[in-house]
């Protein structure tokens, strides 16, 4: 069963899931380096829910999206 996290605005609902998958695509967006701080703006999601999601990424990435100092990395922003 997912839980339903509310929006900032209160307004709407999202899943854990769809959140992950916007963290991931807002990484993506943002060309493979973006602040953690960067995320509720983004999303409309509280820090709290953003900073859950991002931990997730990174331990299911194996090693191809790291967390360093407030900031999300995938290793394509090196190369």
């Amino acid at each position: 069963e997912d839980v339903l996290l509310h929006t900032i605005n209160g307004k709407e609902y999202i899943t854990q899931e769809r959140l992950k998958s916007e963290v991931s695509r807002a990484l993506k967006q943002a060309g493979g380096r973006l602040a953690l701080v960067e995320l509720p703006a983004l999303l409309g999601v509280d820090l709290v829910h953003c900073e859950k999601q991002a931990s997730a990424l990174v331990s299911e990435g194996k090693g191809s999206i790291l967390e360093a100092q407030g900031e999300l990395i995938t290793t394509q922003y090196f190369d």
